[in-house]
């Protein structure tokens, strides 16, 4: 099995899987790179509905991320399905994704990126990027105290900042 020849498309065929998406997760932009030159589609979506900017958000891949920008995605993708019932994916953006699994570095690349992050929009739980930003502040999860003074900077209103400054 090649994983960056043409044989990874039938193999995603197969197994109902998408390689070019996963691999935002994990790899480097080299390695898209390769996906893309043998046919694989990086505007797609993994059988759950996640984008590549999602994958790579919640995998605090901030490379990967940078590339994608590069290649023209832009960070308004909505996640319009859900793998586990128990938890609740649907209607994630990649800023939503990236806070859920605390990826700080990839939060800040997404809010600096200059695109529009969809940050009032509420997923399936009814949770914004910031309800996940200080429901993980107020849980056994801390982020790191640079990342909360940087989201004084996007977050201003007197409510938000009120939330922040209780980490």
């Amino acid at each position: 099995f090649d994983i960056v020849g043409p044989s990874f498309l039938e193999y995603d065929k197969i197994h109902n899987t998408n390689t070019i998406v996963t691999a935002c997760i994990y790899s480097d932009p080299k390695l898209l790179n390769k996906l893309i030159d043998v046919g694989g589609d990086i505007h797609s979506t993994n059988s759950d509905g996640a984008s590549a900017l999602q994958l790579a958000a919640s995998g605090d891949n901030v490379k990967v991320l940078k590339y994608l920008f590069a290649l023209g995605l832009r960070p308004d993708h909505i996640d319009t399905h859900t793998h586990d019932e128990s938890e609740c994916v649907k209607g994630n953006t990649p800023l939503i994704s990236a806070t859920q699994h605390q990826a700080a570095n990839a939060v800040v690349c997404l809010l600096d990126s200059g695109y529009e992050c969809l940050l009032d929009h509420k997923n399936c739980a009814d949770q914004t990027a910031f309800d996940y930003i200080t429901l993980a502040c107020c849980s056994w999860q801390d982020w790191p105290g640079w990342f909360i003074k940087k989201m004084k900077e996007y977050f201003t209103s007197n409510e938000q900042i009120k939330r922040l400054d209780k980490y």
